[in-house]
């Protein structure tokens, strides 16, 4: 009972993130543009809400996935385990690695990609899953993280499918040349902000978990306080990096929206496939 409630006041002691907020973001995508026709297909239509909607999914998987790092390392780590972020991060990476080229193949399986390109993925794919069939299943830290970060790429997948059924019903938009530049000027600040972001997420996690340990194990009354305070302090600044982190990256897929539409499919698919490669930790 005691760690259920350590663990809920961890993740919930800031309350800074609203899911029923609007997105200042997309306030001005209802202004007038010219549309060029890229639709074969209007069959399905997919309104500007539903995308809003699908990125802040998105973004809530992505934090999920992030407090379940810290979860990990810290049922991981009790007992005196000798169990580090370094081991954490190595099965994490394995497996979003395992699950991104999954998702690559499905998004190159929709689109106008060059064969070569997708043979590379298809090829990266089979070894991603060869590794993970040899792979030792039994490992704490890996059936801790497999279902969160499936959960992560299959809603990734619902926005990518979402965003491309919104386009074909709604064409390509004309731009000027400085809005499309702000746009990745502004998405390309962001991006480099993340990683930062990550690793300062990697460092306190650590120390949080071995807080919590600290907190939950003690038996000496004469420091009950200071452990508290200890643990306190770490879940707050594990909390505020986590949301930040997660914050980023619903401001990145909502300027991506706006990018995306401006775009005909083929290059919406690199651009897509281009970030995600750059950020398979997400």
């Amino acid at each position: 009972m005691k760690v259920y409630f350590i663990l809920v006041v961890l993740f919930h002691c800031l309350q800074i993130y609203s899911a029923d907020s609007e997105s200042p973001i997309l306030n001005d995508t209802d202004s007038e543009s010219p549309i060029l026709n890229d639709t074969t297909n209007k069959s399905i239509i997919i309104s500007e809400k539903e995308i809003i909607s699908r990125i802040k999914v998105y973004r809530d998987a992505c934090y999920s996935f992030l407090v379940r790092i810290y979860t990990t390392l810290q049922s991981s780590s009790q007992d005196n385990n000798l169990v580090s972020m370094y081991d954490v991060d190595k099965e994490r990476l394995m497996l979003d690695n395992l699950y991104y080229m999954k998702w690559a193949n499905t998004l190159l399986s929709k689109s106008y990609e060059d064969e070569i390109v997708k043979q590379y993925y298809k090829y990266e794919y089979s070894k991603a899953s060869d590794y993970e069939r040899m792979h030792n299943s039994s490992i704490y830290a890996y059936v801790m993280l497999k279902e969160i970060i499936a959960e992560k790429w299959e809603a990734r997948e619902s926005l990518d499918a979402g965003e491309e059924a919104y386009f074909r019903s709604s064409g390509i938009r004309l731009h000027n040349n400085t809005e499309y530049v702000e746009l990745e000027k502004n998405i390309a600040k962001i991006e480099n902000e993340i990683p930062c972001l990550l690793e300062k997420m990697k460092s306190i996690t650590e120390v949080a978990a071995r807080a919590t340990n600290e907190y939950v194990g003690n038996q000496d009354a004469s420091n009950k306080d200071e452990l508290r305070q200890k643990f306190r302090d770490t879940s707050m600044s594990l909390s505020l990096v986590t949301y930040t982190i997660a914050d980023k990256i619903e401001e990145i897929e909502t300027l991506r929206f706006r990018l995306l539409g401006f775009l005909p499919s083929y290059e919406r698919t690199q651009k897509v496939l281009n970030a995600m490669k750059r950020f398979v930790v997400l």
